[in-house]
């Protein structure tokens, strides 16, 4: 079977996407037609679901990440995870921290965290939908504390890579 949708929906100027989207899913719920050769279907449900989904998906937007260094490591350590992110999810917010980098990572966990904080606090102030905050080895600690201090964070996935959160032994 050969089908070809007779689709009369021209958008108009609207001040932004959402607007736009809204009046295809009014069009969608008047019903389209469908085409048949023999005649027309009154079903463009499948088309309009698929359509639907294409545009919630494609105005939707990732979260900010905020990676936080582990002892003796600094930003450019993680260059490589930063590329990987912007080539899989283009458009992401990555943010590696730049504080308390090699040496001065030795520096007393209250301070780091105070420090952290600070330069965390306004990321998460622009990022109304929350954060993912991306933590390796003592960083993981460091969130952690931040998030156990922090009681208006938005934070909305901790992931804690090589931490040590039960403690070291040996």
């Amino acid at each position: 079977m050969v089908y070809h949708m007779n689709i009369d929906y021209a958008p108009l100027e609207k001040e932004n996407v959402l607007e736009d989207n809204v009046d295809f899913l009014l069009f969608c719920s008047a019903g389209g037609a469908m085409q048949r050769r023999q005649g027309y279907i009154g079903v463009l449900a499948p088309f309009c679901v698929l359509v639907i989904f294409l545009l919630l998906t494609l105005t939707a937007s990732y979260k900010p990440v905020i990676v936080i260094h582990g002892l003796f490591d600094s930003p450019s350590d993680f260059q490589l995870l930063l590329e990987f992110i912007n080539e899989t999810h283009p458009g992401t917010n990555v943010t590696v921290v730049d504080l308390f980098d090699r040496t001065e990572s030795l520096k007393p966990l209250w301070m780091q965290v105070e420090g952290f904080r600070r330069a965390m606090y306004p990321i998460m102030q622009n990022a109304v939908d929350g954060v993912h905050l991306l933590c390796y080895s003592q960083g993981g600690l460091i969130c952690r504390a931040l998030l156990s201090t922090m009681p208006d964070h938005n934070v909305d996935t901790f992931i804690s890579l090589s931490s040590p959160q039960m403690g070291q032994y040996g």
